[in-house]
């Protein structure tokens, strides 16, 4: 019977789970039609999905320097400025670069809507509502994401504790927070 430290068990479903949103190589597609493809583009720019996108890379970059910050605590601010400086460039550059992040989106598109229902989407855009949800969109994204951060805060022990009982319940857990290896 082997025991594991009580949360190795969580620190590895955190690493499983960063992989899930990390976009991965899933084949070669089949080649799209250059004129819908063009569409899909002009699409996800008018979308604001660009903006979203530097809002969450801001959010992470911060993270990034945050951590960078505690390893090498003798970073000057100025030092640290042009990093993140640095960094947001880079990425801005990659993001449609050809093959880069937004690229990557266009097999999806073609995927699940026809070349009109792009067409339809980019009209409902240009419209009046279409305009308001482009404009509201950053600020919806960034207080969602403050919303989705505190619901995770103010859940997280509760879902560990509950995980925690029924790993006990089920012998996966003995009382102390160990892990039990069973040969089921």
């Amino acid at each position: 019977m082997k025991k594991i430290k009580k949360y190795g068990f969580f620190y590895a479903l955190s690493i499983v789970s960063l992989f899930l949103f990390i976009p991965g190589v899933y084949g070669e597609n089949p080649p799209i039609d250059p004129a819908k493809k063009a569409d899909i583009h002009r699409l996800i720019k008018m979308s604001g999905m660009s903006a979203q996108v530097d809002i969450m890379s801001q959010y992470i970059l911060s993270q990034y320097l945050s951590l960078t910050r505690e390893k090498y605590p003798g970073l000057s601010p100025d030092l640290v400025s042009i990093m993140k400086e640095k960094c947001m460039e880079e990425i801005r550059l990659n993001l449609w670069a050809p093959g880069g992040f937004f690229d990557r989106f266009v097999p999806m598109y073609d995927k699940y809507f026809t070349h009109q229902e792009i067409l339809a989407l980019i009209e409902f855009h240009e419209s009046p509502v279409g305009k308001k949800i482009l404009s509201l969109q950053p600020v919806l994204v960034k207080e969602g994401m403050s919303i989705g951060e505190q619901w995770s805060k103010d859940i997280l022990m509760d879902i560990i504790k509950n995980v925690e009982r029924r790993l006990i319940e089920e012998d996966y857990m003995d009382e102390k927070g160990y892990f039990i290896e069973r040969a089921d």
